[in-house]
């Protein structure tokens, strides 16, 4: 066994050795610079608080809109994380003429023959010239949350009241009358639902349990079977009584959830509220609005 050390300790030796003689070893073989198709620039787009789409059912497109009112689509289908927290990043190759750029949009696409953008998530104007970029906002298609509030109340029909503890709704009780609980939430624009969330980060991969979509806060949510209150929500036997879990409200191309399984929540999160190990029956808990914290917002830059 000593031996092998010894011999082992040599190799070590003669490996540092041979990588100090940097002035007999041949120059590194360098890359040339890839050559840019006539017209081409290459292209970066870094999203913050963007998320990975399921393939299956949506895709980025990002869209030119040039002077003369024609859209051009650049499919996004590689994304990287980027140097900061919640950020992804496409890049690649597209073949335009930056000076005729005007718009640029980012959408959500349930399809990859549109030739116009229907579900706008992010917009911002193109300056071209030195800069050749463009900074990106949420889109005008997407309503303002910043002025959302309300609480959930768990709660049941149920004769058996520990249901609660797995079975909330979006609503409270005013003078003995049901009524919704949610103040503020716009009516979201077409295109575009509010999805109902929880998801416990104590377990890996984190636990997501879907309680359906909606549209109008004085209404069932898309799950009425599972729903004993004429409000989003419902039950659910998954636990909600984890310290690590946290009820989400968020805003979600309607394409994606339609099916009721959708694989995970839109980054777009509008209302949350952290669950407790102990949940009563007939609980209320406050929401905080964390729209303007949650929203995205991108940069593209285009160069030669």
């Amino acid at each position: 066994m000593l031996g092998g050390h010894i011999r082992n300790l040599a190799a070590v030796a003669l490996l540092f050795a041979l990588g100090s003689c940097t002035h007999s070893d041949s120059p590194p073989a360098t890359t040339p610079p890839v050559v840019l198709p006539t017209g081409s620039y290459n292209f970066h787009l870094s999203v913050h608080n963007g998320r990975p789409l399921d393939s299956a059912v949506s895709r980025y497109v990002l869209w030119l809109e040039h002077r003369d009112s024609s859209w051009q689509a650049v499919p996004l289908s590689f994304w990287y994380v980027g140097h900061t927290p919640d950020t992804m990043g496409f890049q690649g190759v597209v073949k335009t003429s930056a000076d005729s750029i005007m718009r640029v949009v980012l959408s959500v696409e349930s399809s990859s023959s549109a030739s116009k953008p229907t579900v706008s998530l992010l917009d911002g104007a193109f300056v071209a010239g030195t800069t050749n970029a463009a900074t990106l906002s949420l889109s005008n298609s997407i309503a303002d949350c910043s002025n959302a509030a309300g609480t959930v109340l768990f709660t049941t029909n149920s004769a058996d009241t520990n249901r609660a503890k797995q079975e909330f709704y979006l609503m409270e009780v005013k003078n003995g009358v049901n009524i919704s609980s949610i103040t503020g939430l716009p009516v979201p624009r077409a295109g575009w639902v509010y999805g109902l969330w929880v998801l416990d980060s104590g377990f890996y991969p984190i636990h997501k349990f879907f309680y359906g979509y909606f549209t109008d806060v004085n209404g069932p949510g898309s799950i009425p079977s599972n729903s004993g209150f004429p409000f989003p929500g419902g039950f659910n036997p998954a636990p909600l009584n984890d310290a690590g879990a946290k009820l989400e409200v968020t805003l979600e191309p309607e394409f994606s959830v339609k099916s009721n399984h959708p694989a995970g929540p839109s980054p777009m999160v509008v209302l949350s509220a952290q669950l407790t190990r102990f949940i009563n029956y007939n609980e209320t808990k406050q929401f905080t609005n964390v729209w303007s914290s949650s929203a995205a917002r991108g940069v593209l830059t285009l160069t030669k």
